[in-house]
């Protein structure tokens, strides 16, 4: 009875590691992110975070130098903004933390924004100063630092030290600010402790959202792009994230939870559907097809899952087709 006792416990303990095992993984939060999420408005219902050293570190990042020949960052304009302040955005920039709010009556949300690279602070108002209508920017000193009210755009920027940028309202500023001088340790608030954990890579770029508080917004920007109901299960959408590691291959996991489980099958057949579409569009390209069907989507009672794994081969082949089509 015994020896039949100790192999039904190692049966069930051989289970359980293989239970844990095969649960999908997601890397830990690092103790720098959580201290730095920590201190962002906690009524942000969307968060993101980008790694943009370790997009520079990618093969990827030659994608994004190829986008911005086109961009500002080119121009004669940044050229002579890059000269005077020694800021490169290119190089100078590390890390972005984002949140979004949305606020009641409101058409679009508000943003706060947390920047961290290297910056001569003081070059770099100097500058927007000398380039900028007397009452066109209105500096307000707060708790030792000095807020800069752009009128024009709404929003106000500080430079918290030579290292953070954060740009935002003024009241969301001198909060963070408030957090930030007391430099003593802040907890994130269990519901969007859980979000975050559920997010997969969290070295490289993510975000996570409670769409709840924006769906109407969202709807109304699908339904102007589409003009087609086969997405109105997205209606009941509760939250999602949706995150990407980037090294010699760039990784993607994805995650949407709806209401229940009709409406999520119902999105998940559009998706499989817009999915075939795209194929059938590039039928005459065989790998431009294989690149496609690394995309993976499964669904588990409420949740869609979307995955894959793509190399900078295959997106610029995707990105090429893209542009053969749209030349037809």
């Amino acid at each position: 009875m015994r020896k039949k006792l100790v192999f039904i416990v190692i049966i069930i303990f051989i289970l359980a590691v293989f239970v844990q095992c095969s649960r999908e993984y997601s890397e830990p939060l690092s103790s720098e992110m959580a201290r730095e999420l920590a201190l962002l408005p906690p009524s942000a219902a969307g968060l993101g975070y980008l790694n943009i050293k370790a997009v520079k570190e990618s093969p990827f990042f030659s994608m994004v130098e190829e986008n911005l020949e086109e961009n500002p960052l080119y121009s004669d304009d940044y050229q002579e903004f890059m000269e005077a302040t020694g800021l490169d955005i290119r190089k100078d920039i590390d890390e972005l933390y984002m949140c979004v709010i949305p606020k009641e009556g409101q058409e679009r949300p508000e943003l706060f924004a947390l920047i961290k690279g290297t910056y001569d602070s003081r070059k770099i108002i100097d500058y927007i100063m000398k380039n900028s209508d007397e009452d066109e920017i209105i500096s307000k000193s707060y708790a030792q630092q000095t807020i800069y009210q752009l009128e024009d755009e709404k929003f106000s920027i500080c430079f918290a030290d030579d290292n953070r940028l954060v740009l935002g309202n003024e009241d969301q500023i001198k909060f963070w600010l408030d957090n930030y001088r007391e430099q003593k340790e802040h907890r994130m608030a269990n519901d969007l402790q859980r979000r975050i954990e559920d997010v997969r890579y969290k070295g490289g770029a993510w975000m996570s959202m409670d769409a709840k508080g924006f769906i109407d917004g969202m709807w109304k920007e699908i339904d102007h792009h589409t003009r087609e109901g086969r997405f109105e299960a997205l209606k009941s959408l509760q939250n999602m994230n949706a995150s990407i590691k980037f090294d010699e291959k760039l990784t993607f996991h994805g995650m949407s939870q709806f209401s229940d489980q009709e409406k999520a099958q119902l999105f998940h057949d559009a998706l499989k559907g817009f999915i075939a579409t795209a194929k059938l569009s590039m039928s005459k390209d065989r790998k431009a097809v294989d690149v496609l069907n690394k995309i993976q989507t499964d669904i588990k009672g409420k949740e869609i899952i979307i995955e894959f794994e793509m190399s900078k081969e295959d997106i610029d082949r995707l990105k090429k087709k893209k542009e053969e089509l749209a030349n037809l």
